[in-house]
């Protein structure tokens, strides 16, 4: 964007730029550091936002769906998955490694992630890699302390926005643009994410944007990439992976809270789609221990989360 020196009119590109600018937003899910003994695998399971992990000390093996063979990521290097893509981290060595890993939404126009949008691929390496690395150290230094203090919150929001920079210069798309379609929608996606526990249709949503309801599913899945029942599906899925994370809430508990008729359909659901149980993705992130701090939430967020919960 040209600089625009105090005292003179915008120029016309200036003012396209401000027109077509769309906001990020970061939202720091959990952060965490680990010992991995050789042969400890994840199994296949998608989250709910983006993950960033690297190694110390040994070597991942990360599998994705639809690739033949594992990527491997090496210390100094960072291993990078897209949220809702299926996954799976493997420790292929004899030895025992230390991991740090960071998950984390970053966020694009109504909710879509910018990872996935960018095609940031699924390691970085190099000056990239190293320098994602050490702000992920920085942002597990700031996490306790993030709980109570706005400053140290802004410096770990600042951080991750550092993180999403260096990981776009070696994006396949660093430069994106709004889907088609995404204008007319956009008011059906943020009252989908507004009332995930109310009762939603199709033609309930259609209403909201004033479209038809055949010609809503025609744009929605033109602009999103899926039919809008099943993005209410995934979102609910996604609300609930990340108050597994999150909280300690019981399990039947999140399925009401994210507008599951039952928990049976509930567990269900899960499985099939996340590829593990509710209690067994929990436990990858929560393990069973009293001392092990929570994630952090910001001071500023925490009125927002416990409405939301």
């Amino acid at each position: 964007m040209p600089r625009v020196e105090e005292g003179t009119r915008p120029t016309a590109d200036w003012q396209s730029a401000e027109r077509h600018a769309h906001p990020l937003a970061f939202r720091l899910l959990d952060v965490g550091a680990g010992a991995r003994r050789s042969g400890h695998d994840t199994g296949w399971r998608r989250l709910p936002t983006a993950l960033f992990e690297t190694p110390e000390g040994g070597s991942w093996d990360l599998w994705l769906e639809g690739r033949k063979s594992p990527v491997r990521v090496n210390p100094g290097e960072v291993a990078v998955v897209p949220a809702e893509v299926m996954h799976r981290l493997h420790v292929p060595g004899p030895r025992t490694l230390k991991t740090l890993f960071l998950v984390a939404r970053f966020e694009a126009f109504t909710g879509l992630d910018v990872i996935g949008l960018s095609r940031i691929p699924p390691r970085l390496t190099g000056a990239v890699g190293q320098a994602v690395a050490r702000d992920m150290k920085k942002i597990l230094a700031l996490r306790n302390a993030a709980r109570t203090r706005v400053d140290a919150c802004a410096r770990m929001h600042a951080l991750g926005f550092a993180i999403l920079a260096q990981a776009l210069r070696q994006a396949d798309e660093p430069e994106f643009a709004p889907p088609i379609g995404l204008k007319q929608i956009e008011a059906a996606l943020a009252h989908v994410h507004e009332n995930l526990t109310a009762p939603l249709t199709r033609s309930r949503l259609a209403a909201v944007v004033g479209l038809s309801p055949a010609r809503f599913h025609s744009v929605f899945k033109q602009a999103t990439g899926m039919a809008p029942m099943l993005y209410v599906r995934t979102q609910r899925l996604q609300r609930a992976r990340e108050l597994l994370i999150r909280t300690g809430r019981a399990v039947y508990e999140i399925a009401e809270a994210c507008g599951f008729s039952s928990t049976y359909y509930f567990c269900r659901i899960f499985r099939q789609y996340v590829g593990q149980t509710p209690s067994r993705f929990r436990n990858a992130f929560r393990p069973a221990s009293p001392s092990r701090p929570s994630p952090a939430v910001c001071p500023c967020l925490r009125r927002v989360h416990a409405r939301k919960s």
